[in-house]
């Protein structure tokens, strides 16, 4: 309520917070959601126990169980969807903007308050894991939250506003393990004014900020059996740090944007000319709360220097690095802070409120423009996979996947039941061989920098009983339909175009990239579509054609985006590649004309183009 009453009151904060809602919530499910969202949605499950939500996460995750439980909730409420998930993200990352100005206008000023507020609503990483299916935008919130908390302690050390941090820095911890660094970071400074207390109020300072621990131990009870199988983990997938990851890190922290990171270092050095400044005081606890530059570095520093120290030394010092850009979300406040104060300085008024609308204007164009983060394909389409399979398993041809436990979400769900198979295609295939009875229809799915990959034993036995009947490439995911070679028919018929002519049918633009006949063997690859419609629905195949009859080639699907960009028909045309390795062996002898056909029964249309391309069996 006192977040909705300051709001109303203050008509720049509300306007920065709309700005931030409108970019968060716009197009938050237009992406599809990748390997780590689809650990919540079924961790997550609102089907599964209360006990068994806690078990998933020990099994499944290296976080804390609190995010997962309130995720758990709202599906039990709102419907088991992957909006729901994000939209709370989406929230979380709102609120967010509010904690920042707080914590701005508690640890410098309320114009510092507002400037932080609009630098977070427009920072790309804020954005993009406030549009998440993960527990990133809590730990921000937090993190925000528990800081703003210790501010407040540290200028008035009550019993109260300890018991508020312990509470606030144990959300920070359930936000993710590595808030762990950032309450170290906490204790440290706290450590410092405990020295700087006067000797009479000594004992009440430590006695609260031992209350504080507690509270926040007490509060993480529920957490400890699942740090505990956190600090068992020899092994991560996180690679070692190279020279560059911390420079690479803070770049993505501002989306690697060029014009965007200029202004970063004026801010940066106007930060640090602001240090310059300042003359040397006598060090105690009432003169260091008094000058808020030097306060606000007291703050930020430890913030920001003590958890990069804490994880350089576990990725190095072990086998288990944690050294990934989104677990350092925790520190992203005290970097918006630290450009935030660095702003500021300029005392000139149109040369600070340029050089902050100029930040805001650079970062919006990187955002819409330059990225075309709400209309370009970011994450894994395993939604769009696994729809198309839907789609076309009319046959319910069980699903063979190296990923079962991720995409029985969309394929072994109360909507729809499909057999899922874990195995990787060179094992199945591999097995089939020793025992035939499984020799069946199958479709192939993986993803997740998985990318189709078979032997040369693998890829002969398909070919000696498979035909490829449908596939579909998406942004990091695939799958490939494998009929057996018993039920495909070997030509199409034709006749329905009568005399035949370059153009049969409905309209087909195509083009060829590629095109090689080698021997027996006939590579081609290139584009085509039906005039007037979406590519997403259609079928296709090559052909080769003499006296009135087709043979079907085998014809895989390529995505092709460039040739949406390319015609800016406003029609999805990202389907439309074909890519086509053909073994001519069992062909009879002749002269060949290659076609096109193509047919999309949704919107009824038809249509075969006959090449001026000329294959010759002998």
């Amino acid at each position: 309520m006192y977040f909705i009453k300051s709001s109303r009151q203050n008509y720049v904060l509300l306007s920065i917070i709309v700005l931030a809602a409108l970019l968060r919530f716009y197009h938050i499910d237009f992406q599809s959601v990748w390997l780590d969202e689809l650990h919540t949605m079924n961790e997550a499950d609102p089907a599964a126990t209360f006990t068994g939500v806690y078990s998933n996460i020990k099994q499944g995750e290296q976080m804390p169980p609190l995010y997962f439980y309130l995720v758990y909730y709202l599906f039990k409420v709102f419907g088991y969807k992957t909006i729901v998930a994000r939209l709370f993200s989406a929230v979380l990352g709102c609120i967010s903007i509010y904690a920042l100005y707080l914590l701005g206008k508690e640890l410098f000023s309320r114009r510092a308050g507002y400037v932080a507020a609009i630098l977070l609503s427009v920072n790309y990483f804020g954005l993009f894991y406030s549009q998440e299916a993960r527990p990133y935008a809590m730990l921000l919130l937090f993190s925000i939250a528990a800081f703003y908390r210790l501010v407040l302690f540290i200028k008035n050390p009550t019993l109260k506003n300890a018991v508020f941090h312990g509470i606030f820095s144990a959300m920070m911890i359930y936000g993710h393990f590595f808030g762990l660094m950032a309450y170290m970071a906490q204790y440290s400074i706290l450590l410092l004014f405990l020295v700087l207390t006067e000797p009479g109020s000594k004992l009440r300072f430590f006695r609260n900020i031992f209350v504080s621990g507690v509270v926040a131990l007490i509060i993480l009870i529920p957490a400890i059996p699942v740090f505990i199988e956190v600090i068992k983990i020899k092994e991560f997938w996180i690679p070692r740090p190279g020279p560059d990851t911390f420079t690479l890190m803070f770049k993505e922290f501002f989306g690697s944007s060029e014009m965007v990171l200029m202004l970063v270092l004026v801010f940066f050095v106007s930060y640090i000319a602001s240090l310059v400044k300042q003359k040397q005081l006598k060090l105690n606890y009432i003169t260091l709360i008094g000058n808020k530059t030097l306060f606000s570095f007291i703050i930020i520093i430890p913030w920001l220097a003590i958890p990069i120290i804490i994880a350089l030394i576990k990725s190095y010092a072990s086998s288990t690095s944690v050294l990934i850009s989104r677990y350092f979300i925790v520190l992203l406040p005290a970097v918006i802070m630290m450009l935030t104060i660095g702003a500021i300085q300029f005392r000139n008024k149109i040369i600070q409120y340029t050089l902050i609308t100029l930040f805001v204007i650079l970062s919006l164009s990187d955002i819409i423009v330059v990225k075309k983060y709400y209309t370009s394909i970011l994450k894994s389409q395993f939604r769009e996979t696994a729809d198309f399979v839907k789609e076309n398993n009319e046959s319910m041809a069980p699903v063979v996947t190296s990923l079962p436990w991720h995409l029985k979400y969309f394929l072994n769900n109360n909507e729809y039941k499909s057999k899922i198979i874990n195995s990787s295609l060179e094992e199945y295939v591999a097995n089939l061989e020793n025992d035939p009875k499984n020799i069946k229809d199958f479709w192939y799915i993986d993803g997740h920098g998985k990318t189709y990959s078979l032997s040369e034993r693998g890829e002969a036995m398909l070919a000696k009983y498979y035909d490829l009947e449908t596939n579909f490439e998406g942004m990091d995911a695939w799958a490939r339909f494998y009929v057996l070679k018993t039920k495909t028919a070997k030509t199409l018929d034709i006749k329905k175009f009568g005399l035949l002519k370059p153009v049969n049918g409905d309209k087909i633009t195509f083009n060829f990239d590629f095109y090689e006949q080698s021997g027996n063997k006939l590579k081609a690859s290139g584009w085509a579509f039906l005039e007037g419609i979406d590519a997403s629905a259609t079928k296709y195949r090559l052909i080769l054609i003499k006296d009135g009859v087709a043979i079907n080639l085998r014809t895989e699907r390529i995505p092709r985006p460039d040739v949406t960009k390319g015609f800016d028909k406003g029609f999805d045309l990202d389907s439309s590649g074909f890519r086509c390795e053909a073994e001519l062996t069992d062909i009879p002898s002749g002269s060949y004309t290659l076609g096109i056909y193509m047919i999309n029964k949704e919107k009824h249309k038809e249509g075969l183009v006959v090449t001026d391309k000329i294959i010759q069996k002998n």
